[in-house]
């Protein structure tokens, strides 16, 4: 199982609003909530793994093998259930009148923000987007 990540900023001093967050937490264990943020993340890992395998499917666009999916409620990690090997990540929603695409990369190497500004979107080179009235793929 992956670090859940929650353990680290728990125990260090000077992360911000641990004092308070102390206080809140109370007699909480710090594994109690540790285990608690794994199930959440567990959790997450296995509905997007259901939906990609669901809905999810494969495409070229701007010369780059991707894998895409409709899903309004997502982020990089949607995809981390696809074995196959691919270069782009496009989670895409339709709101009934236009798409909104995100493109994530999956090999680091390739700058997304330039992709979206061909399509008139923005972001950095690790997330970005753009709306279209038809999917360019």
């Amino acid at each position: 199982m992956k670090d859940s990540g929650f353990r680290l900023p728990l125990q260090t001093e000077d992360f911000p609003g641990n004092r308070s967050h102390r206080s809140l937490l109370g007699a909480l264990k710090l594994s109690t909530l540790e285990e608690q943020g794994r199930l959440v993340l567990d959790y997450r890992d296995a509905y997007n793994s259901k939906l990609w395998r669901s809905f999810g499917y494969f495409t070229k666009f701007e010369g780059y093998k991707c894998t895409a999916l409709n899903s309004g409620a997502a982020n990089s990690s949607l995809f981390d259930s696809v074995d196959e090997e691919y270069d782009l990540m496009l989670p895409h929603v339709w709101d009934g009148k236009k798409w909104s695409v995100s493109i994530y990369p999956h090999n680091s190497n390739i700058n997304v923000s330039e992709i979206a500004k061909k399509y008139g979107g923005g972001g950095h080179p690790g997330a970005a987007g753009f709306t279209c009235k038809e999917l360019p793929w």
